[in-house]
């Protein structure tokens, strides 16, 4: 895995749960895409924002958008929810894609 695509494993899981190839290309790409414009704009905001902040800020931010999946796994889980494995997969391409912007 690198920081523009995600690991093997979660494409699989992803198949399993039903998502087409066009749309996790597409999610695939737009997460790309702002990985990179997130570097682009990484050199601007270390002039504006102390490292530190900035490093932390961005790691609170992830953290915050990944938040939902897990949530959600430990739902079903626990027995608390009965969802699809396809709703679980678009919510883990939203919360990805969203994350990275």
């Amino acid at each position: 895995a690198t920081v523009i695509s995600p690991a093997n494993l979660l494409l699989v899981f992803l198949k399993w749960c039903g998502i087409c190839d066009a749309i996790l290309g597409a999610s695939f790409g737009f997460a790309a895409l702002f990985g990179f414009l997130g570097a682009w704009a990484f050199p601007y905001l270390k002039t504006r924002i102390p490292l530190l902040r900035l490093g932390v800020l961005s790691m609170w931010t992830w953290a915050a958008f990944i938040l939902p999946v897990g949530v959600i796994f430990s739902l079903v889980q626990a027995g608390f929810l009965n969802i699809s494995p396809l709703i679980i997969g678009r919510c883990i391409i939203v919360c990805m894609v969203t994350g990275r912007a």
